[in-house]
């Protein structure tokens, strides 16, 4: 995503990485869920007082433009599927045994 595109194509960008994950099958492919984990810790960054920061370094040159309120939502959707049982992501990054998490 380039930040010098419009403000519109960088909302649209996050939300077809969004989409992808919420209107996906019973299974998040993995490439699918890492991008909508991103786009959903970009979109968190833009909230008020988030203790999300994006390091400049990894993330975009200049500020985010401000997100419509569905943008929010549908960032929360598609984190909560990328974390569910049957997700790659879920599957390959976290153990269940409580509190345990695996390193890739």
């Amino acid at each position: 995503m380039n930040l010098r595109d419009s403000h519109q194509q960088v909302i649209d960008v996050l939300e077809r990485a969004l989409q992808r994950v919420t209107s996906s099958g019973a299974r998040v492919d993995g490439g699918d869920g890492a991008e909508a984990f991103a786009a959903g810790a970009l979109v968190a960054s833009t909230i008020p007082d988030s203790p999300i920061a994006i390091d400049p370094d990894d993330g975009p040159r200049g500020p985010l433009p401000k997100l419509p309120t569905p943008v929010r939502a549908l960032a929360r959707l598609a984190l909560d599927r990328v974390l569910q049982d049957g997700s790659e992501m879920a599957t390959g990054w976290v153990d269940k045994a409580p509190g345990t998490r695996r390193t890739h």
